[in-house]
């Protein structure tokens, strides 16, 4: 028979593994967080544990503490349920009050679990058989001494005094037992077989635990995402399939920029790729518009922003933008006591900072970064303010910056915009993004590329559809003052341009993408010639996440 327990409320119970000290101290924890000033002072932050040549990544278990205590922190009247109540609350429901099969001691408590809703679990499915197979081996070597014993003392009785003192409610010591399980097998107390499991788990709390074996016996258990992580570590000790399952559907459900880089540690150590792929995903569209905007780009691991830079759907406003998100990587992780996100002035005055006599990547605590820089398109970054910081900043070796500079040079002088050192599309093109929100009828982004304008336009019409293209400028055509300020303009009549137009927009927690191609189109001024094919897709849900990608083949 089964049964669902009503649900009972745990808004006020939010555990991760913090312990009370941490949560009574949480508004001290505050008052002493670093104290920024975003826009208006350089601060200069000296280096606390410089990383060594392959950065270390944050504890999962600290990320999860830092995703708990930055929700709301519930009113300290509040009651929380302690983990026993919790468990008591879901199994006597179930049994009725009736006595237990098997005590289990684990995490320094006691459950009582029964025998039809533990076999859900694997693994005590085990442990009780291996335990059973343990006591009849003990049983016959038992009943072997006595006849022993019996032969040598024929004048004494023969009486269990095992059986009679556990009648008396007598505890007789005996040796304990390990098995290849890690199970201690002790004796047994009355009807109910005792085990004992060691859970050397950080991340598996007794709340999670008590959640767990709860959900032995209801067909649900109510789990937010402060609880998933936990849950699903025990889920995996205990091989309980059904439980998660649940908690990968929490999990995809529950993806946000406070939980994304936590769900892809923890899938990752428990082998679960759907949330793995899920978090990747949600990563190529939010990397640069959220996540580059809070502390939590510090829980991001290296392998798995690597991996993000190379990625094709990743997007990102532009290429300048994704040098941005590393540097403020690179700054959280050589200093991994800041709880707040620093402005991006105090990023660049560190950096600053630092001795002159070489490059950040050629120092020894910044060796280890030197993938994750060459793993951005570098030569597409083409504006002159952003190049000048980049080179103020000294991250990157003086010879990378010549080699963009020469090749800047020579597609302006030489080459009539000719990129010609790019061989891969994929590899080499400009990038520009944009968003468009629910609201948004029509965007306009500039794109200025070796003295050729470009306006890339995005259109909701009434009926539902949504056109992309990109349109070459004419010199007589309004433009900014800031992008006519450091920018020629290029006479040529035409321009051969290799460019792709990739749209992405999330559906029932998927990501869905559609990208044209890589398509080819010799740009000139008339109006037959100074316009791209058009893209027409229909019915997209807000928001929308829109991509050009642009690169001039040699002529």
């Amino acid at each position: 028979m089964s049964f669902t327990a009503p649900h009972l409320s745990r808004s006020s119970h939010r555990d991760f593994g913090l312990n009370n000290e941490f949560r009574k101290g949480s508004r001290q924890h505050l008052q002493t967080a670093p104290d920024l000033n975003c826009e208006h002072q350089h601060y200069r932050w000296p280096a606390n544990n410089p990383a060594p040549s392959q950065p270390k990544t944050s504890d999962l278990k600290t990320q999860v503490q830092q995703v708990r205590f930055n929700k709301s922190i519930p009113p300290l009247s509040a009651q929380e349920p302690t983990p026993m109540e919790l468990f008591l609350y879901h199994s006597q429901a179930a049994t009725f009050a009736r006595g237990p099969d098997v005590i289990l001691y684990a995490l320094g408590t006691a459950w009582e679990l029964h025998k039809p809703y533990f076999q859900k679990s694997g693994l005590l499915r085990r442990m009780v058989k291996e335990a059973t197979e343990q006591s009849l081996v003990t049983e016959m070597m038992s009943d072997s001494d006595n006849e022993t014993s019996q032969k040598q003392a024929p004048s004494r009785s023969a009486v269990d005094l095992h059986a009679v003192k556990s009648a008396i409610g007598v505890t007789v010591p005996r040796e304990e037992e390990t098995s290849a399980l890690k199970l201690i097998r002790t004796p047994s107390f009355g009807h109910a077989m005792v085990l004992k499991l060691k859970i050397k788990d950080p991340l598996l709390t007794k709340q999670a635990f008590a959640l767990a074996l709860g959900s032995l016996y209801v067909d649900q258990v109510k789990m937010d995402d402060t609880d998933v992580v936990g849950v699903l570590a025990a889920a995996s000790l205990l091989e309980y399939g059904e439980l998660k399952k649940a908690c990968v559907d929490v999990m995809l459900g529950t993806i946000t920029v406070s939980t994304v880089c936590a769900y892809h540690s923890v899938a990752t150590k428990y082998k679960q790729i759907t949330v793995i792929d899920a978090c990747e995903r949600w990563l190529e569209l939010n990397l640069v518009p959220q996540l580059s905007l809070q502390i939590y780009l510090s829980h991001l691991r290296q392998d798995v922003l690597e991996k993000l830079l190379k990625s094709s759907r990743l997007f990102t406003w532009n290429e300048y933008s994704l040098y941005k998100v590393l540097a403020y990587w690179i700054f959280l992780h050589q200093h991994p006591k800041i709880r707040v996100m620093p402005s991006w002035s105090s990023v660049v005055t560190w950096f600053m900072s630092l001795p002159k006599t070489s490059a950040f990547l050629d120092r020894a605590e910044g060796q280890g970064y030197t993938s994750l820089l060459r793993s951005l398109r570098l030569i597409s970054i083409t504006d002159s303010i952003h190049l000048d910081e980049i080179h103020k900043m000294n991250i990157i070796p003086q010879s990378w910056l010549l080699h963009i500079y020469s090749q800047n040079y020579h597609a302006l002088q030489g080459g009539g915009g000719d990129m010609s050192l790019l061989t891969k599309f994929d590899e080499g093109a400009v990038r520009v993004g944009f968003i468009l929100d629910q609201n948004l009828q029509y965007h306009s982004s500039m794109l200025s590329l070796h003295g050729f304008h470009f306006e890339l336009k995005a259109t909701q019409e009434e009926c539902g559809r949504h056109l992309f293209y990109l349109q070459r400028l004419r010199p007589n055509d309004p433009m900014s003052f800031r992008t006519t300020e450091r920018q020629t303009f290029s006479l040529r009549q035409d321009r051969e341009v290799r460019y792709s137009i990739r749209v992405q927009w999330e559906a029932d927690n998927t990501t869905q993408v559609y990208s044209s191609g890589i398509m080819s189109h010799a740009f000139g001024f008339n109006e037959k010639t100074n316009g791209s094919e058009v893209i027409t897709l229909r019915e997209l849900p807000s928001p929308i996440y829109v991509t050009f990608s642009v690169m001039f083949p040699t002529s």
